[in-house]
Formats: C-alpha cells, sequence, structure tokens
C-alpha cells in the first residue's frame, strides 16, 4: 500500500503549482510599492518562493504519475488518510503564507509559517515551536540582507 495515494500527490501537486503560478504572476512588485529598497534582486526572493512551489508541485506530480511509493512499510488506511491531511494542511498553510506575505513581511509570516508546519507535522513542545523557525529565519535574514544585499519584503507598518 502507498504511503499516499496518487491522487493525494496528484491533488496536492496541481494545487502547489496553481498557488505558485497565481503568486509569481500576481505577485505585488514590493520595490515599487515602497516596502523595500528598489535594486536589481528586489524581486528575487518572491520569483525564489514562486519556483520552489512549481518544483514541490512538480514533484508531487510526478510521484503521482510514476506510482512511487514513499517507502515499503505496510500503512494502514489510517495513516494514509492522516498523511494526505498534513499534505493538505501544509499547502493550505503556504497559501496563507503567499497571501500574508505582503502585509507581513517576510519576518514575521516565516514565524508563524515555521510555526503553523512545525504544529501540523506533530511538534507541540513550545520553546520548540518558537525557538526553530525564528533562528531559521533570522539565519536566512542575515544571510539574504546583510550579505548577499537583497532586501526582503517588509511588513505594512514598518
Amino acid at each position: 500500500m502507498k504511503a499516499v495515494s496518487a491522487g493525494g500527490n496528484f491533488a496536492s501537486g496541481i494545487l502547489a503549482l496553481a498557488i505558485a503560478a497565481v503568486y509569481k504572476f500576481t505577485s505585488i512588485d514590493y520595490a515599487a510599492s515602497g516596502a523595500v529598497m528598489k535594486t536589481e534582486s528586489s524581486g528575487a526572493y518572491t520569483d525564489l518562493l514562486a519556483w520552489s512551489m512549481a518544483f514541490c508541485g512538480a514533484i508531487c506530480i510526478l510521484r503521482a504519475l510514476l506510482g512511487l511509493k514513499k517507502n515499503n512499510g505496510a500503512h494502514h488506511g489510517e495513516t494514509k488518510r492522516i498523511l494526505t491531511k498534513k499534505i493538505l494542511l501544509s499547502v493550505v498553510s503556504l497559501a496563507v503564507y503567499v497571501i500574508i506575505m505582503p502585509w507581513l513581511g517576510f519576518i514575521f509570516s516565516s514565524c508563524f509559517e515555521g510555526i503553523a508546519l512545525l504544529y501540523i507535522l506533530g511538534e507541540r513542545n513550545p520553546i520548540k515551536l518558537i525557538a526553530i523557525p525564528c533562528c531559521w529565519v533570522a539565519a536566512i535574514y542575515v544571510l539574504f540582507d546583510r550579505f548577499l544585499m537583497i532586501p526582503l519584503p517588509l511588513p505594512f507598518f514598518l
């Protein structure tokens, strides 16, 4: 028995591709809106996010079409439903992340997304739920904003 049904993989892949396409072609030009300092690479982060979602969607569709199994162990119907539910909740949380990014900016929306994904995956320790996403977001912020000089979206109130 497959860990996630081919239909679940295919539906998740199509949904991720659709969200990536909508985000790519309707995203706010952060540099034009004044949210960030205008540079040659102002849209680099939004493009990276859209292409990453498209890549993940393509992987899900390929898995569904090729019928690949996640692992060879036997899975019960209940486990399959739980995994499908987690995949769909993760895709929905990514859609919410894409929607709130223009208003809350990179730091706040990424922290909320990291907390949501960890919770969906089963982490219940409040220290880990907060510390892990915040450390990752801080590392990404320092890398992009300070070292690579690629401005990340700012919240509307800054």
